[in-house]
This record gives C-alpha cells, structure tokens and sequence, in this order.
C-alpha cells in the first residue's frame, strides 16, 4: 500500500489516496532516473573513454479518475496543480516516506468520458526524493547535574551542564552524496570559524571575526551553496571570506566525522549540522 499528496505553493496540501473524490491507478516516474553518460571516441581504439555522468531530470506522472460531482472535484483540483507553478509531491509506502519538488508541465482531460480521466505530469529539475525527517546534529550535549537529596549553597548550583563535543558522526541513510547545512553561532568572541570533514579530510574555513550572538549559516547543497552571516539581524553574503583551501562538504552514504574549531576561542563556537536523506527511487 502506498499514500500520496500534493502540496501547492501556500502550502495547501491534498490527499489523493484515500480520497472518496479520486482514485489513483497509476504513477511513472517513481524510479531511479535516467542517466546522461558522455564519452569520447578514440581513433584506433575499441569503445569510447567514459568523461562524465549526470542524473536526468525527474518526469512523475499521476493518473487518477474523479469521483462524485465530477465538476467540483475537477476544479478543486485546480487550486493544488496549477501549470507552470511550484508543487510538492509526497510520497510514503511501508519503506519510505519522502517528497520531490517539482513544476506543474500539464495537465490532461478526459473531460467528456463517462469516467472522468486527469493525467498530471510533474517535472522535478532535481531527481532525486527527499526524506521528510532532517537528520540534526548538535556538536553538544547536556549532562543532567540536579539529584536527589540535593543540598546548595548560597551560590547555588547547575540544573545540567552543556558538554561541547570534539567529533560528532553525521549518518547519510540515503542513496546519494549530497551536501548539508551547518548552523555556527557564537557565544562570544571567536576568530576564523572552520570546520572539519575528518572522514574525508576536507575542511570549510571562514576568515571572519565573530562577535557574542553572530551567526554562520552554510549551505553545501548543490544549486543552494551559500555562507550567510546574520549579525544584529543583518543577513551579509561572505561567501568571499571563505579560505582558499575549503570545500563544500558532500557527504558519503553511511557515517561521516565531523568537527568544529576556530584560531581563537574556539569554546565559544556553537555548531550543529543538518542533513537530509536523499534516494534515486521508491
């Protein structure tokens, strides 16, 4: 059994699966995308000589027939898929429960049917589907330090203590390298924030002096890479303060080690990661 939605540009969203209003009896492009392979023919050689290889954009396709007072539902569906607009496509099934952003390309009618027919045709320029939990990672924990019997002194005591970690694991449980999110916030002074991809020996470096409040936020995605520095509320780009050797983090399906530094007081350095799984098919 599966279910499956879909969301409009507000943020409405719509069941199609159990729905009185319409029955689902087909959808294509629910598997692994096609692949552009380029190649190079070589005179006097047997075959070609492999350059490079990209993933196709996704085409999902919902077929559904419409139930009840045909014209209603019809036009109800009109308010979720309109064409050439943002639409969000959910999908769950007993192994997996993601989303795919795409773009409404048609929609075709069998208007004049007895049965009603609706075919929506969805482009999705990135192919691959996302997993509707984020993974979070926080390069700190809190250790509980209140017991019973208790007895304080007139300076009293901690409730708990924050621990800063060295090294946090961030785990890929998806099919495909793809990058994350890093969240620094600084809780006083610090110089030259960087943090380390231990896993793959990589680092993302910032020449940048951090102010009590100031926030980094870094995003490694492809087609969303960014280095946004939010200070007394201002949002700069400093993507040109990165160091010249800093690469934007991809990380590996399965377990990748991180860590988080800074040239000069680097305690008061907050990190957390954010991640998402991402999979070629359903």
């Amino acid at each position: 059994m599966y279910q499956c939605w879909i969301e409009n540009e507000y943020g409405e969203k719509l069941e199609l699966t159990n729905n009185p209003n319409y029955i689902v009896y087909q959808i294509d492009g629910l598997q692994p995308p096609n692949a552009i392979i380029n190649t190079t023919k070589i005179a006097s050689m047997d075959g070609t000589r492999f350059n490079s290889a990209s993933a196709n954009e996704r085409n999902v396709v919902i077929y559904l027939t419409i139930e009840g007072d045909c014209e209603t539902n019809r036009i109800n569906l009109y308010k979720y898929v309109k064409t050439r607009k943002y639409v969000k496509f959910y999908y769950k099934n007993s192994s997996r429960d993601v989303y795919i952003d795409g773009y409404v390309e048609s929609m075709q009618i069998a208007m004049f049917e007895i049965k009603q027919k609706m075919q929506i045709s969805i482009l999705c320029p990135q192919p691959y589907f996302k997993s509707i939990n984020n993974s979070f990672i926080e390069f700190a924990s809190v250790s509980a330090a209140f017991v019973f019997p208790f007895a304080y002194t007139a300076e009293g005591g901690p409730f708990s203590v924050m621990e800063r970690g060295a090294m946090q694991t961030v785990s890929n449980a998806g099919e495909i390298e793809n990058g994350i999110i890093i969240n620094m916030k600084a809780t006083g002074q610090a110089l030259n924030p960087q943090v380390y991809n231990i896993s793959t020996n990589e680092y993302f470096k910032l020449s940048v002096e951090l102010a009590e409040g100031d926030e980094i936020i870094i995003n490694t995605n492809k087609t969303q890479k960014s280095v946004i520095l939010i200070h007394d509320g201002t949002r700069s780009n400093i993507i040109n303060n990165m160091d010249i050797g800093s690469k934007w983090f991809q990380l590996l399906p399965g377990d990748n080690i991180f860590s988080a530094d800074a040239d000069e007081f680097p305690e008061n350095i907050f990190c957390s990661i954010t991640h998402v799984d991402e999979f070629e098919g359903v």
